[in-house]
């Protein structure tokens, strides 16, 4: 009888020892599962945040380009402008009659413009995105290695005009009094005027204007193309907003 009894409270025991295993399996279970549901809860939050963010950047950047876009056709039409004023001042200087010595003087100037260097396009939220690491956030890998060689090509291009720089527009800033960077001074006289126009045909500044159409010549389809590419980021920047 007391065999039969240990007996008992042995399977007894097993049983607890069974019951208590599988109480705490299922305990160290649904800890994991709660771990997994936190981890993926924040995951996704993770990624809403990111999505937020990468919206938030794209309009800033299409902003940005926006504002480079005017510069860049601003840039365009003046390098026409400084075409035309060479080209007048040019054939002055080969023995043509000058009949108006305001408007010699203007050329002079206007063949002047982006003479030193290009102002710089804006890249502070490029850069900003670039020097963060937030440039990964754009998932759309194809747009993202755009956006990059777009504006590594600015800054190639904005160095190349700036090596390229002669002497023309510091010369002609020392001969022509001006009332702004593209204007001649107000309230000269037609005497002061003449003695000015001599002093312009008696510089340097023939040889100095050769130099100037070459620089034209070869950055203006630099630029044009340039801005192509920018209004094609723009483009696909304002595609991927839309989705």
């Amino acid at each position: 009888m007391l065999f039969i009894l240990r007996q008992l409270r042995r399977l007894e025991l097993r049983k607890r020892s069974g019951q208590y295993f599988f109480y705490a399996f299922g305990e160290i279970v649904l800890i994991m599962v709660g771990i997994l549901l936190a981890l993926q809860v924040s995951e996704w939050n993770q990624a809403r945040e990111d999505r937020a963010e990468e919206r938030l950047l794209l309009k800033r950047l299409s902003s940005e380009l926006t504002g480079n876009q005017g510069k860049l056709s601003g840039f365009l039409k003046g390098m026409e402008i400084k075409e035309e004023g060479l080209e007048q001042v040019s054939l002055a200087f080969k023995g043509v009659p000058i009949e108006d010595d305001h408007q010699f003087l203007e050329n002079v100037i206007r063949g002047s413009l982006w003479g030193w260097t290009v102002q710089p396009l804006q890249r502070l939220v490029f850069d900003e995105m670039n020097n963060t690491g937030r440039l990964t956030l754009i998932r759309n890998v194809e747009l993202r290695d755009q956006i990059t060689r777009l504006y590594n090509s600015i800054e190639v291009w904005e160095g190349t005009a700036v090596v390229r720089t002669g002497n023309y527009a510091s010369l002609s800033y020392g001969l022509v009094p001006r009332q702004s960077e593209s204007d001649v001074k107000k309230g000269l006289s037609p005497e002061e005027m003449k003695e000015i126009v001599d002093s312009v045909l008696r510089s340097d500044l023939k040889h100095m204007i050769i130099h100037e159409q070459n620089r034209i010549s070869y950055l203006r389809p630099h630029w044009e193309r340039l801005d192509t590419n920018l209004k094609d980021v723009r483009t696909n920047i304002e595609a991927e907003l839309a989705d």
